[in-house]
């Protein structure tokens, strides 16, 4: 894990002790009283994570885990079901017992958006998961890798026009590949999305120039070489939307009891 600065480090580490006991909290009070003994939690943890390692849920995840766990009292572990842009790991946790040792770290891929657009999905998003809290909220970004002498959005979407340009993403379905087929709609240019299993390979393949950029969330800017084009602003300009990605920690349903 990357160390934070001394300024950085200051302001980050309070933030996060608070937000670790509000989660742990929460996710102790989300539980009903019929759902788990009184010593909960008495064992491991799983935080499931539906992307490859080196995404930003799996960074966002591996942030959280340790002082959650310690706030807690118990070892949480992040574990990664990458596949269907986060579509698997979201499911395994759907299937998994309703007894608070199983969390998903979800974003809107997943829960909100795949429902719509794959043929199927193996969970029900409103009767499948409860949600905990919210942790997390960045913006949708372009990166660009070294085929492109492209600097704004604007010069990316004219050259489309003039030759395909590859786009990749973290899978099929999910917010970045949504992203991109509105920019190719709003643009009418000739972008072809190239879909991977998590970002971390889509980034590899984009600094290796095999493909031409990746939509990726913003937190992952520093990771790309060597131009960025933050999607807030410019992506409101050119589609009239803004697109920012949350992470939200989420659980298998509660089954009610009827006692």
């Amino acid at each position: 894990m990357h160390k934070l600065s001394p300024f950085r480090g200051a302001i980050v580490r309070p933030f996060l002790a608070l937000l670790t006991a509000w989660l742990a909290g929460a996710v102790v009070a989300s539980m009903p009283s019929t759902a788990f003994a009184a010593d909960f939690p008495s064992r491991t943890i799983r935080l499931i994570v539906g992307y490859t390692p080196g995404g930003s849920n799996d960074i966002v995840a591996r942030i959280i885990a340790p002082p959650l766990g310690e706030a807690l009292g118990t070892q949480v572990i992040v574990e990664n079901r990458p596949g269907a842009s986060g579509a698997l790991g979201a499911d395994h946790v759907a299937k998994s017992a309703p007894d608070g040792y199983t969390l998903l770290a979800a974003s809107a891929s997943p829960v909100v958006i795949t429902p719509h657009t794959l043929r199927k999905v193996p969970f029900d998003t409103l009767t499948d998961f409860a949600p905990i809290n919210t942790v997390g909220l960045t913006p949708e970004a372009i990166a660009i890798g070294p085929r492109l002498k492209v600097k704004t959005l604007r010069e990316l979407l004219d050259l489309a026009k003039t030759q395909d340009v590859s786009l990749s993403s973290s899978g099929n379905g999910g917010l970045p590949h949504l992203t991109i087929e509105l920019l190719t709609q709003a643009s009418r240019g000739r972008i072809v999305h190239v879909p991977y299993k998590g970002a971390a390979p889509a980034i590899t393949d984009t600094l290796a120039g095999h493909v031409d950029g990746i939509v990726r969330a913003q937190l992952m800017k520093a990771a790309m070489v060597p131009s960025v084009m933050a999607s807030s602003d410019a992506f409101r300009k050119f589609v009239g939307e803004e697109f920012k990605r949350w992470g939200q920690l989420v659980k298998e349903k509660n089954i009610t009891s009827t006692d």
